[in-house]
């Protein structure tokens, strides 16, 4: 994919409605939130005085957002969401599974 968001936005396909986290299986339907894979982020915000804050989120990092984040966006043929940053709940960090 060659498309990147602007500032502190995030480009985020969702998972399906059930995960396994922890050894057990969650409906994220019915959880209250939903995740999904951060494909692509942007640089950072900048601050008053013209320094950059980058992204705490990474590509590749499982991210946890309530439903109806963000917009709907369609890239290369696929369904995909942005959002910014400060609109998602928490995030998994690479390779690391949630206890």
């Amino acid at each position: 994919m060659n498309k990147i968001p602007i500032g502190d936005r995030v480009i985020i396909k969702r998972n399906e409605t059930e995960q396994k986290m922890g050894g057990l299986i969650i409906d994220l339907s019915s959880s209250g939130y939903q995740t999904g894979t951060v494909l692509k982020t942007g640089p950072g915000i900048y601050t008053q005085n013209g320094v950059l804050v980058p992204l705490t989120i990474q590509e590749g990092n499982t991210v946890h957002y309530v439903p109806n984040t963000g917009q709907e966006i369609t890239i290369e043929g696929e369904t995909l969401m942005m959002c910014r940053e400060g609109d998602l709940l928490m995030f998994e960090k690479n390779g690391e599974e949630s206890n």
